[in-house]
């Protein structure tokens, strides 16, 4: 029986073909397709699994974008007899492939296998993706976990707790690390406190405080700076402000800048594409110019509708989320390419078909390169 093991550890990863010469060749199967090339023998399973295979990848230019959807499940979840209307529903973490049009669900967090934190945020860093916050979805307390999902492996593990509870932050991945800022505590204070993951050491560290409280702030990554976009003082209650605080890691300063946003940009939907800021006020697709700090109007929804998430999907494209006002509680997706050759208004809306599966109201959206 070793030997025989053995001589299946030892087996050409593709028969017939050079181990370099096989290795080319998995290295440009689509990452979704990963967990299945893990069940065809054991050294496939060894490889895929492994560190180098993802820096091999990276290095043959392979990776792939994919959206990871912070997304209610089909059919509302409570424990109680309660009406179905009223139940607050269960929220999991979809998958969708841009390339190939497909869309899976991940595995559940073994902590929480009947569904995520409520208004969790996601962020994905290397072949990671990490789930950070939210609420206990039993008991609705507000949470200080980190939990990291391993596409490699695909299996998941808890890392340290923040070091204080917040909901409702901004977060995003600068320079390997993850930061968080704003949100409110389990108070409903709203937080000027701001912190930063370090993933490599599995610890926290306090930053500097910003210039306010920011709860309800939107984080997004623009030209290598942490922006913690508006949010509003806890006796404020919803009211936005126009300022944002800019933490340059360089200095470990935060740089206050005024009347970032126009009056009535939304804060709810920003992202980062092809190195650009675009954000939405409506129905309207806005570009920001960081020279002069004003924003463009270049496009809008092909239909009534509010957005909900959005994020890169491989160089300027953008993949778009929300909810229409005749399909309440289902949401629709969009794959949009910007024009901006012919002008404002020219670029390409593609509604990307789901499944019954895939309907979900999206809360948060992230793009992971596997």
């Amino acid at each position: 029986m070793q030997r025989q093991t053995q001589a299946i550890e030892e087996a050409d990863l593709i028969p017939g073909l050079a181990d370099d010469v096989a290795m080319e060749c998995l290295l440009r199967v689509a990452g979704s397709s990963h967990p299945h090339m893990q069940a065809v023998c054991r050294r496939w399973e060894r490889v895929i699994k492994s560190p180098e295979f993802y820096e091999e990848r990276r290095r043959a230019g392979t990776l792939s974008p994919y959206i990871c959807m912070v997304q209610a499940f089909p059919e509302p979840t409570c424990s109680m007899e309660a009406d179905k209307d009223m139940a607050m529903p269960g929220f999991g973490l979809s998958m969708f492939d841009p390339k190939q049009g497909s869309w899976e669900w991940l595995p559940q967090i073994p902590d929480f296998p009947q569904g995520l934190p409520l208004f969790s945020q996601c962020l994905a860093l290397e072949a990671k993706l990490f789930v950070v916050g939210g609420w206990n979805p039993s008991t609705y307390e507000a949470m200080t976990s980190i939990y990291i999902f391993n596409f490699c492996t695909r299996q998941w593990k808890r890392g340290r707790d923040m070091l204080e509870a917040r909901s409702f932050f901004g977060c995003g991945v600068l320079n390997g690390q993850i930061l968080v800022a704003g949100g409110h505590d389990e108070d409903k204070n709203a937080l000027a406190t701001a912190e930063v993951y370090l993933p490599e050491e599995d610890r926290w560290e306090r930053l500097p405080q910003m210039s306010e409280e920011r709860d309800e702030c939107f984080g997004v990554v623009l030209n290598a700076k942490f922006y913690a976009i508006s949010g509003y003082a806890t006796e404020m209650q919803g009211q936005f402000v126009r300022s944002t605080d800019v933490y340059d890691p360089a200095t470990g300063c935060w740089i206050r800048t005024e009347e970032f946003l126009m009056a009535d940009i939304f804060p709810s939907a920003y992202t980062v594409a092809g190195g650009q800021l675009y954000a939405f006020r409506r129905q309207e697709l806005l570009l920001y110019n960081c020279e002069d700090g004003t924003w463009e109007s270049i496009d809008c929804l092909p239909y009534d509708g509010k957005v909900a998430a959005c994020s890169a999907a491989g160089g300027d494209k953008l993949v778009i989320s929300g909810l229409t006002a005749s399909q309440k509680g289902h949401s629709w997706m969009h794959l949009y390419k910007p024009n901006r050759k012919h002008g404002a208004g020219h670029g390409q809306w593609q509604l990307l078909q789901d499944t019954v599966k895939f309907r979900g109201v999206v809360t948060a959206s992230c793009t992971v390169k596997i």
